[in-house]
């Protein structure tokens, strides 16, 4: 009886042992740091694929540690086998290399397999217009644009920098829409520095045209605007309405104006 009680109980330990750490419910429970202290202990026996995985994405989601470096390497070890993997592996390198061509190949295999989310299509779009894949960006834009709310359509153009007529068409339509609301003026906010970087600013003079709407952001963003465009009066006048909730912002702006022509522009 003795002897047979102590083959269970070492029956019990060894399989209790050599029990797998179940790393997918760990991270459904929100246990990342008992996930990252087994995929240390793991990774130091062999390339475990689930270990791999698990600390990127913990990685990933905290902002912490190596991401990228624990993903790649998951893609070495563990290719396209399980399909989940592979599609959460792909979006850790597309959002944190800094190799185009891993990023280039991780927002293609997305987009074949219809695995883009919204921040993903943003991050892809983005990439095909800041590497000279201007053609590629347009034709991936149109392929989901209809997919998407007119706000995350707005949106993906901004944040993906996409072509210029596009934004506009976009911008035009919001305005039709809510006028010189907060959430247009925000829009244009964005928008401006856009047009700036590419020498485009005529294409945006219309909608600028529509004035701040009292939103002292916007009228900020629109003295500055023609600051640059060397349209003087009209930089003042942005100013000066936004100098009651932004005095120290304005006041250099407006000194510097008043150097210019303090006739025109004087400081009070």
């Amino acid at each position: 009886m003795r002897k047979t009680f102590l083959v269970l109980l070492l029956f019990v330990l060894f399989s209790c042992s050599n029990q797998k750490f179940d790393y997918s419910n760990a991270f459904n429970e929100r246990r990342y740091d008992e996930i990252l202290g087994e995929a240390e202990s793991d990774l130091n026996d062999e390339l475990n694929p689930d270990a791999l995985l698990y600390r990127a994405k913990v990685h990933y989601l905290m902002g912490t540690g190596n991401a990228h470096d624990a993903a790649l390497l998951y893609l070495l070890v563990a290719g396209n086998e399980d399909e989940n993997g592979y599609r959460d592996a792909l979006k850790i390198i597309l959002h944190t290399s800094e190799d185009e061509d891993e990023k280039l190949y991780a927002g293609k295999e997305l987009e074949k397999n219809s695995w883009l989310g919204y921040e993903d299509m943003v991050e892809y779009l983005l990439l095909l217009n800041t590497t000279g894949r201007t053609e590629e960006g347009k034709a991936f834009y149109l392929s989901v644009k209809g997919r998407l709310s007119s706000e995350e359509d707005l949106d993906l153009l901004l944040n993906g920098e996409g072509e210029s007529v596009y934004i506009i068409s976009m911008l035009e339509q919001k305005y039709r829409k809510e006028g010189l609301s907060d959430s247009f003026a925000l829009k244009m906010e964005k928008a401006i520095p856009i047009f700036e970087r590419r020498g485009e600013e005529e294409m945006i003079l219309p909608l600028l045209d529509h004035g701040s709407g009292g939103n002292p952001d916007y009228a900020l963003a629109l003295g500055d605007f023609y600051l640059i465009y060397r349209d003087l009066e009209k930089a003042y006048e942005y100013y000066k309405e936004a100098e009651k909730t932004y005095p120290r912002l304005t006041r250099l702006r407006l000194e510097y104006l008043e150097r210019i022509n303090p006739v025109l522009f004087p400081l009070s």
